[in-house]
């Protein structure tokens, strides 16, 4: 073999390494669920407990509250959230808190999600997020979820919010684990970062939404507690 072709052979080899231990290092740098200090394997069914839910327009100056919740979770396996909600008693308001005349949602707002865990910055051992997308993997300029609203409002009709929404789980340090686990959605202040979507294998801006095109934030707690109150937790 000449010297070209010998050297030509340790790159391609070299670089073939290099590919091969970075895709394992990604693959190690994802959290997942635990319970009792060991991954969570299978899908664990847990308790859902929303108090209220805002879906924040400031560019529409909306702002929709919801009081009344009906949810189903599943906590599982490894990096997976399964989180089903049916909204009602939804109120449309301004952003100074009134309440918009002859305006009102068409309820329940079914809302399907896929959540997945993912470090801070994508980083091992850094704080643990939990990223939601709208179910069966949609990338983010499929939609999160439909609101219908009826009456004679600024915007009326079937409005599809896209995009994705990044909770932030108390505990958020791997390792620690806890009988009701917090997820805080909250408004602008939510962080937003590019996460590869583990349903579709694409990288996306994690925690940016759209109402009919506009800027749109959610604020809310979400809790999840296993049955039996067992502890669990991330890592």
């Amino acid at each position: 073999m000449s010297r070209a072709r010998t050297v030509a052979a340790i790159f391609t080899l070299t670089l073939f390494l290099s590919l091969t231990a970075a895709a394992l290092a990604s693959a190690d740098e994802m959290p997942h669920f635990i319970k009792g200090g060991k991954e969570v394997t299978e899908k664990l069914p847990a308790k859902g407990k929303i108090n209220s839910f805002f879906i924040k327009v400031p560019k529409l100056e909306y702002k929709i509250l919801c009081e009344g919740i009906d949810n189903a979770v599943d906590i599982g396996p490894k990096w997976k959230t399964e989180l089903d909600i049916d909204f009602t008693k939804c109120t449309i308001y301004n952003l100074a808190g009134v309440e918009v005349p002859n305006c009102k949602v068409r309820e329940p707002i079914e809302v399907d999600l896929d959540g997945q865990l993912v470090y801070k910055a994508g980083k091992k051992g850094e704080e643990i997020y939990d990223v939601f997308y709208g179910a069966g993997g949609k990338t983010f300029k499929g939609i999160f979820f439909i609101l219908e609203i009826e009456g004679t409002c600024p915007i009326a009709g079937e409005i599809p919010v896209k995009g994705s929404a990044v909770g932030l789980p108390t505990p958020k340090k791997p390792k620690e684990e806890t009988e009701v686990l917090k997820v805080n959605f909250a408004g602008e202040a939510m962080p937003s970062h590019e996460y590869e979507n583990f349903s579709n294998s694409l990288v996306e801006t994690a925690g940016a939404m759209t109402f009919a095109g506009q800027p749109a934030f959610l604020e809310g707690e979400v809790t999840f507690e296993l049955e039996g109150k067992a502890k669990f937790g991330a890592e």
